[in-house]
């Protein structure tokens, strides 16, 4: 039997998480005009969230679809294939993962992980960043070449990263498209008046560089909250608790966790497993 990766949240567990809220403190960006709101109400952005899953069913109808499933591994396999890969299970596959499972030989963890970090999946998010930001399906090349970066630990921030300051993306966008992509795509909202101003002053006096623009985006209270809370309500249908939050968010700015590691943390979740229990039947 395989042995189960140590979850990340053990992991966390036994480092020293900071418990003053980081969302207001170690890692607010230098602008004022990135919102540092801590609320942990849930808004449903505007706009599609690059480092958040799109297309999740709405529903944990859908999520663990079709049912019944005659155990908990049926609907927690299911929920894999409709909320990660957004397809229903092929037959195969399927009966491969679920034989797996149910004879003890891989973990919830190991199989989820597999299917985050599957070609299909990290095709998906390459194909969907290239149709976002370079209006364009990938081309063979660039698309095995971001493949492969995310199938051997580089961040899924940091391949977005490359493909919004690439020379294509660049050329297309002046500063002021540049900065109101960003709110759009990395915060979930349109751009504020003072917000837009401040960043494409900055940008066009050259006091920051666009790489520092969207590092700063990514990482700010704003647009750690808005991939946190896209992430719960998709895979668990609430809201985020404070300390869930607070963990995520520093975890996330701090590099402990990749963003597929964070989705993987809920997925492999007992709260998950138990929800899919839950709907085993129709």
């Amino acid at each position: 039997m395989l042995d189960q990766p140590k979850l990340k949240s053990e992991i966390l567990e036994e480092r020293c998480v900071p418990t003053t809220n980081v969302l207001t403190s170690s890692y607010t960006t230098s602008s004022a005009n990135v919102s540092s709101d801590t609320s942990t109400t849930i808004t449903v952005p505007q706009y599609t969230l690059a480092l958040a899953p799109s297309g999740v069913p709405t529903t944990f109808a859908g999520l663990f679809a079709p049912q019944p499933s005659s155990d908990g591994y049926q609907a927690f396999l299911k929920g894999l294939y409709n909320g990660v890969l957004f397809r229903a299970p092929d037959t195969a596959g399927y009966n491969s993962w679920l034989t797996q499972l149910e004879n003890g030989s891989v973990s919830r963890y190991y199989v989820t992980q597999a299917f985050i970090n599957s070609t299909e999946n990290r095709t998906n998010q390459v194909q969907g960043w290239f149709e976002q930001y370079l209006d364009r399906n990938a081309d063979p090349t660039g698309l095995a070449f971001y493949v492969n970066q995310l199938q051997t630990g580089f961040s899924e921030s940091q391949v977005l990263s490359e493909i919004i300051l690439s020379s294509e993306f660049t050329s297309a966008n002046d500063t002021n498209a540049f900065v109101n992509t960003l709110y759009q795509t990395i915060l979930g909202r349109a751009a504020d008046a003072a917000g837009l101003a401040y960043w494409t002053s900055a940008l066009n006096n050259g006091t920051v560089s666009r790489a520092t623009v969207l590092n700063d985006f990514i990482t700010s209270p704003e647009g750690l909250q808005a991939v946190i809370n896209s992430e719960y309500s998709s895979y668990l249908e609430r809201t985020p608790k404070f300390w869930e939050t607070n963990q995520a968010a520093w975890a996330l700015a701090n590099g402990y966790y990749t963003y597929g590691q964070f989705q993987a943390s809920i997925l492999t979740s007992r709260e998950f497993f138990s929800d899919a229990i839950a709907n085993e039947q129709a």
